[in-house]
């Protein structure tokens, strides 16, 4: 079978475009998989919440910059008081 390949519109054994796939993945990034499915379909996207999930899973972490200061927010309640730390 000979295909003809669309670099940079479809990636290869892909059923979407790649401008749908990200647009997906930014609405899984912005609500979830339950609502950014509900927002898909009300878009005329059909997908389930598994697939918007997954494809927020595809994305890769961008590198960070080494921390030099962590803070720990940390409370707990005992016998009625609260203690606080912070930092």
């Amino acid at each position: 079978i000979f295909t003809e390949r669309f670099d940079g519109f479809l990636a290869p054994s892909q059923p979407m475009t790649l401008r749908l796939h990200h647009l997906i993945q930014h609405i899984g990034l912005m609500l979830g998989g339950n609502p950014g499915a509900t927002l898909c379909r009300k878009l005329g996207i059909w997908v389930s919440k598994d697939s918007v999930l997954r494809r927020i899973l595809q994305l890769s972490p961008s590198p960070t910059e080494p921390l030099e200061v962590i803070g720990i927010d940390d409370w707990a309640y005992r016998r009625g008081q609260r203690y606080v730390s912070v930092k």
